[in-house]
């Protein structure tokens, strides 16, 4: 790749009810609860370099994990070009590895991924003289 490229990422969750017998919508104590509801994860939106050296896989993975928490979770492509996966977290949105064995209310937390991807390009001096034709050239 001959020009770095630089990554926009905006992250969107989605919360119902967890059980670990019976699945989404289903609250801890069997009662069936579909409402969904979305949290304001803002704060995890930014942004990172790809110049091509790693993959744009290992960088996004490496992003989702350090501001979303995300570990080796199953990446899924949308239809409409968002990126999405889920995890299983307590009610301090914290990820839960065995839902079996925690006592408290689960959450089935869905994760929509929003990438835009932005050429850098370092301007030379006929692209500079173009951009700004009043200037003076040396």
């Amino acid at each position: 790749m001959d020009k770095m490229k630089k990554v926009y990422v905006s992250v969107a969750k989605t919360v119902e009810h967890w059980n670990s017998e019976k699945g989404a919508g289903i609250k801890r104590d069997g009662e069936s609860d579909s409402s969904h509801w979305g949290v304001d994860v803002s704060c995890m939106n930014g942004s990172f370099v790809w110049d091509g050296v790693r993959t744009f896989e290992d960088k996004l993975k490496e992003y989702l994990l350090v501001h979303v928490g995300y570990q080796s979770h199953q990446l899924a492509i949308m239809d409409n070009g968002r990126i999405s996966f889920n995890m299983i977290e307590n009610g301090d949105g914290e990820e839960v590895y065995n839902d079996r064995a925690y006592k408290g209310q689960l959450y089935l937390c869905n994760y929509d991924v929003y990438i835009e991807i932005h050429t850098i390009e370092e301007p030379n001096k006929e692209l500079l003289s173009l951009l700004l034709p009043k200037a003076m050239m040396y």
